[in-house]
């Protein structure tokens, strides 16, 4: 987490920024907190179109019992 106003990194959850004073607002942690699903997002969709390129064009087998 960073102040808006100087740039310094913050403690997660702080009200105020400990180096210039001014109020720290949750919609930046809201944004940080969206790009950071996105990504897991993007990995997980890669992941899943790399195993299906992997398994092309291979005959489905059934697992053993």
């Amino acid at each position: 987490m960073f102040c808006n106003n100087c740039g310094s990194q913050l403690p997660d959850g702080s009200k105020f920024c400990n180096v210039c004073g001014s109020a720290v607002g949750g919609a930046q942690q809201i944004q940080y907190g969206a790009q950071q699903i996105q990504y897991g997002v993007q990995q997980a969709q890669a992941g899943a179109q790399q195993n299906v390129q992997m398994n092309a064009g291979q005959p489905y087998q059934q697992g053993q019992p």
